[in-house]
């Protein structure tokens, strides 16, 4: 399972990119409504769907390989294209939506978060790479986009660095800030090749999802490259208002792909996928 999120009616989505399909739950119970999709280049398939965020009434879909977002929308138990909208940047790397707007992140022209209009314009890009990246921002573009509707603001973070950004949806710089206690991948580089150095831990964290939680922080798991043995899941959540951090909880077993205001959804892969809905009481 690839990717997921909440409709506005409080449905749940779920995008898997290896079938590829787009799934439609009841939140209340997790009973499945509806499915879309079929891997292909024509109307509405799917090349290599990455990401899907929803809107008040429709799940856009983000594919990578056809280059585009698609709109979709449910029905009862029927899933509908709507439309569909141009990705102007070469490589996407995640899709976001306040009421309308949509955002995309992926490098170009020096700005890693852009803001696109239904015709796939783009209105305005912002975010800058960190300036010590050696890839000149391709390290730093590989991550997880957020945005929160309550507040309007966006949040970003790179899945191979510890930075954690964020914008209001007009573009200003709210923050910055580096992850605490997390091992980054470190890298060999010459003109030509980025090699990857072994780990000095044993181990390093990679970022595997990010979440604005309802009080307004940020929630960010993060997936530990070590022995199976070990619990592979940790989490960080920051406060954007004072940058304070809290680590080590909720530590989740397995990916969290929608964290609601009294429920959350996980997913695992083995030994078979699957997804599971737990609810606070």
């Amino acid at each position: 399972m690839t990717d997921g999120a909440r409709v506005e009616d409080g449905t749940l989505v779920i995008l898997d990119a290896r079938t590829p399909r787009v799934y439609f739950f009841y939140a209340s119970d997790g009973a499945p409504l509806a499915a879309y999709g079929n891997r292909g280049r024509g109307p509405g398939e799917f090349s290599h769907a990455i990401a899907l965020d929803g809107s008040s009434d429709q799940v856009l879909v983000l594919d990578q390989g056809n280059l585009r977002i698609s709109h979709l929308r449910l029905d009862g138990d029927t899933v509908a294209l709507v439309g569909e909208t141009r990705v102007p940047i070469p490589n996407p790397r995640d899709i976001c939506v306040i009421g309308s707007r949509i955002f995309l992140m992926g490098l170009h022209e020096g700005f890693l978060i852009h803001e696109v209009d239904p015709s796939g314009a783009i209105v305005q890009s912002f975010g800058r790479p960190r300036p010590d990246d050696p890839t000149g921002g391709q390290l730093g573009s590989v991550g997880r986009l957020a945005c929160d509707e309550a507040s309007g603001r966006i949040a970003t973070v790179s899945t191979l660095r510890n930075q954690v950004g964020v914008y209001t949806a007009d573009g200003d710089h709210v923050l910055t800030d580096t992850i605490p206690k997390y091992l980054s991948q470190q890298f060999e580089f010459n003109e030509t090749v980025m090699r990857p150095l072994p780990p000095s831990e044993g181990y390093y964290h990679k970022v595997e999802d990010l979440h604005w939680l309802p009080s307004g922080r940020l929630f960010i798991q993060l997936v530990r490259t070590r022995p199976k043995e070990a619990p592979p899941h940790e989490a960080r959540i920051l406060d954007p208002t004072d940058r304070s951090w809290s680590s080590g909880g909720p530590d989740y077993p397995h990916r969290v792909l929608i964290l609601g205001s009294d429920f959350v959804v996980f997913t695992k892969e083995t030994p078979y996928p699957m997804v599971a809905v737990y609810r606070e009481r």
